[in-house]
């Protein structure tokens, strides 16, 4: 919920309660009965407060999943940016700033803009998080270190944070991705024969066409010369 509608909220419930004080003790109730109205008046008012807050949840997320077109279908990647931003001036809890930064990081990603997407991934506290949203802060990390070259942040933490990502390996959905880092990884450690085999594996599984960017990337990178490195 917005600060500004929070504050306003909090501040209603003061004035309701304030209100229904004095009046019960202008009409004479005794002390029990008055404080057992505003135990009352307060948890309806904790169980409004929830209510709204989800409403609010679901409506933001809402806004979110449908701003997708324009990333996927219009390929609009500086609109995206821009509305996820607005999105973002307004929302204080901490896993939901990072998946609007992680969805921001992703559209430069996207625009192979690598350094602002490192920027924005830098915004995210990823140790304040927990569960998905930690192990995916840090798998974004990873990739956009990678891209960079910058080899070293990349691998510690595919190292410091390997445990973690092991969990991910059964979801179908960041299998591919997690794939993509897996071969980043070996290329940085200079096993090229293990980093072809993957990525052979790879490209049979999820790039038929041979249009995926990540892979004819990862392609690139280990056709190369050494000395390139």
């Amino acid at each position: 919920m917005p600060l500004k509608l929070r504050y306003i909220y909090v501040v209603l419930c003061a004035v309701v309660m304030m209100t229904v004080f004095f009046l019960l003790v202008q009409l004479g109730y005794d002390f029990e009965f008055i404080l057992k109205s505003e135990i009352i008046t307060a948890v309806i008012f904790a169980a409004l407060s929830v209510i709204i807050y989800r409403i609010w949840i679901k409506m933001l997320l809402n806004k979110i999943n449908s701003l997708e077109s324009i990333i996927k279908v219009d390929k609009n990647y500086d609109k995206y940016i821009e509305e996820n931003e607005l999105i973002l001036k307004r929302v204080r809890p901490e896993r939901l700033r990072a998946m609007i930064l992680m969805n921001i990081s992703n559209a430069y990603c996207e625009k192979r803009d690598y350094k602002m997407a490192a920027r924005k991934l830098m915004e995210i506290d990823c140790e304040k998080l927990s569960g998905s949203y930690e192990v995916m802060c840090y798998l974004y990390r990873a990739y956009v270190f990678f891209y960079l070259g910058d080899y070293g942040s990349a691998l510690y933490i595919m190292i410091k944070y390997g445990s973690k990502f092991d969990k991910l390996r059964n979801n179908k959905e960041l299998e591919p991705f997690i794939a993509v880092l897996n071969i980043f990884r070996f290329i940085a450690e200079d096993n090229l024969e293990k980093a072809n085999g993957i990525l052979f594996i790879a490209e049979q599984r999820w790039d038929s066409n041979g249009e995926n960017s990540d892979l004819k990337h990862l392609r690139r990178l280990i056709n190369k010369p050494k000395r390139e490195f």
